[in-house]
């Protein structure tokens, strides 16, 4: 499957703002629970494809990633060079990189948080592994 990454509006099919209500009546999930934030329960969708933060009180998506298939104008940005979708300009703003340790292996990624609600991760060979919209 195919998602589509909007801006300021999540990644299609799933909606910023909108109740995950309907989303579980619709999709098959599980509920992965998170014991650093108790205002928030991520939801995991399409084979872990797509996770859905959303607020435990409000019951609407307040976050959505992507690590699989996530396309904008029609090209799929998971495994593009993070110089190459640069170059693109498809999101407006400025933006700041931040290196972040991932796991016990000492990974090393490079987020790139852009003013828009939109992060990126990048991994040592400058290739975008993942995207979260919020």
């Amino acid at each position: 499957m195919e998602y589509q990454l909007k801006v300021n509006q999540g990644i299609a099919p799933f909606y910023l703002g909108e109740s995950i209500d309907s989303y579980l009546e619709t999709y098959d999930c599980e509920c992965v629970e998170e014991d650093d934030d108790e205002d928030c329960e991520i939801y995991v969708f399409f084979h872990s494809e797509i996770k859905v933060n959303v607020n435990t009180t409000t019951r609407l998506i307040e976050g959505v990633q992507c690590g699989r298939y996530c396309y904008m104008e029609k090209e799929d940005v998971i495994g593009m060079n993070i110089h190459r979708f640069l170059e693109r300009k498809w999101l407006e703003g400025e933006y700041i990189v931040e290196t972040m340790y991932m796991d016990e292996d000492d990974k090393i990624d490079n987020l790139y948080d852009f003013d828009c609600g939109v992060m990126i991760w990048v991994n040592q060979l400058d290739t975008i592994e993942t995207v979260f919209v919020c």
